[in-house]
């Protein structure tokens, strides 16, 4: 299958990437990916793929990070050659690696600057579509979410970051990404209120103990191929009530356009005075308000 389109790469915020359709016998049979000339030589970047072991060779697995919901986290995968001969190359699911892909999905594998190891994942077929068409900055209201933190799991991801717990399930070790971090300092900065009104209620977070609010990035962090600074920043994160949460992503034009506003309003001179130049006009282009 091809490489990444440009359109992919800079959703993605990749320098290069491939991808392929996962088969029903990939998925439901021999639970692996394949990899093509295209996927190897994104994997190349990293691991020497004569270094990769074949067959029965004992390996623990090697460092990727792996989209999980919203977040990425840094997973071990198990890849080798599985035949004594010839390039065949898989990588194996498993879903206690948070690593696991149905029949029709989009395997993707991809490299961003400054990251040390691959990406990968799987995509469902219409968001794949969707940002390959170049849409979905119209369609904010689709499966793809504006912001990384848009899910119910990048959510509780943050909520257990709070209280400084893991999930004792996972069985291997998950790191936090930056924009969890980022987000736990955001959450903190407006004391658990919601950054549109203060006076919305919500309830006591049975993870964190804290008031439940949600975090979201003003400026997508998919908008970072169009500048030069970080946008996974603590600055660039606003807390929530999950009603305004939902309004921003799902609510009328009107209703995005005046909530965007009112936080660009609220926070400009701290977006200015930690390097984030965006304007407001951008942040409607990239709502698509």
């Amino acid at each position: 299958m091809p490489s990444m389109s440009i359109q992919m790469l800079r959703y993605l915020g990749a320098t290069c990437g491939a991808y392929s359709t996962v088969t029903a016998t990939e998925a439901n049979h021999d639970r692996s990916v394949t990899l093509d000339q295209h996927e190897k030589n994104i994997l190349n970047n990293f691991l020497p793929l004569e270094d990769i072991p074949r067959q029965h060779a004992a390996m623990e697995g090697i460092p990727f990070l792996v989209l999980a919901g919203n977040i990425e986290a840094e997973r071990h995968l198990i890849i080798k050659y599985p035949k004594p001969e010839g390039n065949e190359l898989r990588l194996y699911m498993g879903n206690e690696r948070g690593f696991s892909g149905q029949a029709g999905e989009q395997f993707v594998i991809f490299r961003r600057a400054r990251e040390p190891y691959p990406v990968v994942g799987f995509l469902a077929q219409a968001n794949f579509d969707i940002i390959e068409a170049g849409d979905h900055e119209a369609r904010p209201e689709d499966e793809i979410a504006v912001d990384m933190f848009a899910g119910a799991e990048g959510q509780l991801d943050i909520q257990r970051a709070i209280g400084h717990l893991r999930d004792p399930r996972l069985e291997m070790r998950l790191i936090y990404s930056r924009s969890i971090e980022q987000a736990v300092i955001a959450l903190e900065r407006a004391d658990y209120l919601c950054e549109i009104n203060p006076r919305h209620q919500t309830f006591v977070s049975r993870v964190s103990g804290r008031q439940f609010v949600e975090a979201h990035h003003l400026m997508p962090v998919s908008r970072a191929a169009y500048f030069t600074y970080n946008l996974d920043v603590h600055q660039n994160i606003v807390a929530l009530c999950p009603n305004c949460h939902r309004n921003i992503h799902h609510g009328t034009l009107e209703n995005k356009r005046a909530l965007i506003d009112h936080i660009y309003t609220q926070r400009v001179n701290l977006l200015r005075h930690n390097g984030l130049l965006f304007t407001l006009g951008d942040l409607f282009v990239a709502y698509g308000v």
